[in-house]
């Protein structure tokens, strides 16, 4: 089931600290970039503004993609909820909270994957079972032109399945369009679940930037979202593919964005803390209301600061406005609403003197 960031229901405060000013004349002679930079500048001089640089380049870094000792993995208790740390020797140490993965130097989310603008290769592997097959008939978002070639040609009927999965239905909900391009490959095996899959059939599997696994998930569940495959640690592990697995009876454009998108980043930051556990019942349904702090700001976070984190964490935000989103653009610029030139706005950033944008990362 696709998963939703908690809704606090509560109002904030914006705090009143750190505003500063050029003059109204001194603002218009300046180009944009001047006056950022000024903006930034000043604010270090500033009480409570935190520390930053007049911009950020954007650097990836390479971890190796595979090694002998992988290390091992432990369970610690951190008095407000459990975090398991996987400790491989040749990659960072990562640990999991909030539904994602946090580089332990830095804090940093770390993506799952690799990239998350530009060219994505797809390849979609079908387990054809005549339930599986049902399922798709029942689907009510397969079209007609799939669900009659599923009769005669299953290849052809996925194929056509994932050519309306095109970046506009894909992303059509968000506020902004990625700069992000699919093509796919469709591979059909008569069996259950990718488990029983051979190497000679996996063969090429790491090759493309994600493997969708279209098979009958247990109980409820109409996705898992990516992950390594067929170990999901260690993440940095890119020897083996990036894979997600979807319900044939559940997949759409939607659901696949999820679980390869929304699923890639964690749901909060690292430094934020929860309040106390609430849940509210509407209509006989159970929301989790748990309120979600900022200390830097004392912010309690809302819908919509959730859904602006995930496109933080993505890359798909611009942040310093200069028309380029954040995972195409090799420099981030300090303004007035990002002081510290990362990708994370200052009213959502738990700390204006290091760098909470994502740890960017590519197999070596």
């Amino acid at each position: 089931m696709g998963d939703h960031g908690a809704d606090s229901g509560l109002g904030f405060r914006v705090p009143k600290r750190c505003v500063i000013s050029l003059g109204p004349m001194t603002g218009q002679r300046l180009g944009p970039s001047l006056r950022a930079a000024l903006l930034a500048s000043a604010c270090l001089l500033a009480p409570g503004c935190g520390g930053g640089s007049t911009d950020r380049a954007i650097v990836t870094h390479t971890v190796a993609p595979a090694c002998d000792d992988m290390g091992s993995s432990f369970t610690t208790d951190s008095g407000e909820e459990p975090l398991t740390h996987y400790e491989p020797v040749c990659f960072p140490p990562y640990f999991y909270k909030y539904e994602g993965y946090f580089l332990t130097s830095t804090g940093q989310a770390v993506p799952r994957l690799e990239k998350t603008c530009g060219a994505f290769r797809i390849l979609v592997v079908f387990f054809d079972t005549a339930a599986n097959r049902d399922a798709l008939r029942m689907n009510p978002h397969v079209s007609e032109l799939p669900r009659a070639l599923l009769d005669t040609d299953v290849h052809a009927a996925l194929t056509a399945v994932f050519a309306e999965y095109v970046p506009a239905h894909v992303f059509g909900h968000l506020p902004v369009r990625p700069q992000v391009s699919f093509t796919y490959d469709v591979k059909v095996f008569p069996a259950e679940h990718p488990e029983v899959l051979g190497s000679e059939e996996t063969a090429g599997f790491a090759a493309y930037d994600a493997v969708v696994f279209l098979e009958d998930l247990p109980g409820r569940f109409a996705g898992y979202g990516v992950g390594r495959w067929p170990a999901n640690h260690p993440i940095f592990r890119t020897d083996e593919p990036a894979a997600l697995r979807i319900d044939p009876l559940h997949v759409s454009p939607g659901l696949f964005f999820n679980e390869l998108f929304r699923r890639n980043v964690p749901v909060l930051l690292a430094q934020y803390v929860k309040g106390p556990q609430t849940f509210e019942e509407v209509d006989g349904i159970v929301y989790d209301r748990t309120p979600v702090f900022n200390l830097r700001t004392g912010r309690v976070l809302e819908r919509n600061d959730y859904a602006l984190l995930s496109l933080v964490l993505n890359g798909w935000h611009d942040v310093d406005e200069d028309g380029i989103q954040d995972c195409v653009d090799p420099e981030i610029h300090a303004g007035p609403g990002n002081v510290d030139a990362d990708w994370v706005p200052d009213t959502l950033d738990p700390d204006l003197g290091a760098d909470n944008g994502p740890f960017l990362w590519t197999r070596g």
